[in-house]
């Protein structure tokens, strides 16, 4: 597909509302639980926890070892956990006390990636996987009404897969696929950065049959694409880092148009020498127009407009990469290792972040919110 560079057009001009917390949840929470979290505990081992919009804990589960990703399964609190890679567990969290349910194991010679998401109707649960001897990626699919037994799998589309989000049809996934080859034999070493090829794809979740893919032009090949979010018009945001030269600064980040045009992000040299070549997370707002991208290495997030594709600000927050969308429109709950809370709201010409809650817990890679989206 030949790669274009416009501005992405979305409907800034749409009303902006609050994010709401689904109705199942209200009975149970008093509409207190609104996202998910892992993180390493005071007591060193690693958890995942039910946070209230504050970033207060209302329940945690221990997990074997250090988690990443999380998947809501439609209309129920029921939740699954994915191990960082090479990990090769997925547990299974029931109920507002996050009792531990099932364990799912990756089959031989696979693990996970970190990620993974329900389908519409939450019957079945597909998560990135390697499948290291044949360097390829994988969607394996699982059956959650039969206790996540796995029914199969399909490519997905590339080397690497990272996040994957269900398309807002309900029929497609999309598919960060980073390009990097790695094998548990190696750790997390990356055995093929001269060669690595990310791509974007679309799959269909029926036949895991490739609809559409977006592959960076010979330039931007060492991008390694790892995060994604999707708003209500089908935009996808795309978050990488750069496994290249660091001679000069690349993007970090890109939207996708939903008729499959990419436009890259940029900033001013000063914000991308500081976000260090490298990203942790990306979220969308509660109205799907602006989205938020966080830079660990580089102690600070960046922040851009979809309707303008341009820069709207930036914050410190040292050692930080979870991100949930808050309550007000344009604003973001951001939390790190140092366990501090910040809310990055946006005022007339900038942003200003705020630490609302200090905490004990090391906060690692992502945030996943129940709150719906209403646009």
């Amino acid at each position: 597909m030949t790669l274009n560079r416009r501005e992405v057009l979305v409907g800034a001009g749409g009303t902006l509302v609050a994010l709401t917390v689904p109705r199942w949840a209200l009975g149970h929470t008093e509409g207190r639980a609104r996202f998910l979290g892992s993180a390493r505990a005071p007591d060193e081992n690693f958890i995942a926890a039910l946070l209230d919009k504050d970033g207060g804990v209302l329940a945690s589960a221990e997990l074997p070892a250090r988690g990443h990703g999380f998947a809501l399964r439609p209309n129920q609190p029921e939740f699954v956990v994915f191990a960082r890679r090479p990990g090769t567990y997925a547990m299974v969290l029931g109920g507002w006390d996050l009792n531990i349910g099932r364990t799912i194991h990756s089959n031989k010679q696979r693990h996970f990636y970190g990620h993974g998401c329900f389908s519409e109707d939450g019957a079945l649960l597909f998560a990135s996987e390697n499948d290291y001897d044949n360097a390829k990626g994988i969607i394996g699919v699982y059956d959650a009404n039969d206790n996540y037994r796995r029914i199969g799998e399909f490519d997905s589309g590339g080397i690497g897969p990272h996040e994957i989000r269900l398309m807002r049809d309900g029929k497609h996934l999309a598919v960060a696929n980073g390009g990097i080859r790695t094998h548990p034999d190696y750790g997390r070493a990356k055995l093929n950065l001269a060669e690595m090829r990310p791509n974007f794809s679309i799959l269909k979740i029926e036949t895991g049959v490739l609809t559409n893919q977006i592959r960076f032009k010979e330039v931007n090949r060492q991008l390694f694409i790892r995060h994604l979010d999707i708003n209500h018009q089908n935009v996808v945001a795309l978050a990488m880092q750069n496994e290249g030269g660091r001679t000069r600064n690349w993007p970090l980040a890109a939207f996708v148009s939903p008729d499959g045009l990419l436009q890259f992000l940029r900033a001013p040299e000063t914000i991308e020498t500081a976000m260090r070549h490298y990203t942790g997370s990306i979220r969308f707002d509660g109205t799907g127009r602006y989205v938020a991208v966080t830079c660990p290495r580089g102690g600070l997030t960046v922040v851009w407009d979809v309707s303008t594709a341009e820069l709207v600000g930036s914050v410190a927050a040292p050692d930080s990469s979870s991100v949930s969308p808050a309550d007000e429109p344009g604003s973001f709950l951001i939390a790190g290792s140092d366990g501090k809370f910040r809310r990055a709201s946006r005022e007339r010409f900038a942003y200003d972040m705020k630490v609302i809650r200090k905490s004990g817990y090391a906060w690692d890679n992502h945030f996943s919110e129940f709150a719906q989206r209403e646009y």
